[in-house]
């Protein structure tokens, strides 16, 4: 699902906000950073309030990758259906 569908389902409650997975955060020289980027997305789109929990250490490792970014995280690319 994309993020502007899923963001629509969200506002008009065809998705239940209890049955989305909390958005998992990482934080990094006292900055918090999401592992869940389109979610969050998603939420802010629908102006929700964002379920959130900070990420093990297995889920930080396992997505390290999403760390790569040229800007410190400050913004967002979504690929793809915006």
């Amino acid at each position: 699902m994309f993020v502007d569908e899923f963001a629509i389902s969200l506002k008009i409650r065809n998705i239940s906000i209890n049955e989305i997975p909390p958005i998992r955060l990482v934080e990094r020289n006292n900055i918090l950073y999401a592992l869940d980027n389109r979610r969050l997305e998603a939420f802010k789109r629908a102006g929700l309030p964002i379920p959130y929990r900070m990420a093990t250490a297995e889920e930080i490792a396992a997505e390290a990758w999403k760390f790569s970014n040229t800007n410190g995280g400050i913004s967002i690319q979504i690929r793809g259906n915006k």
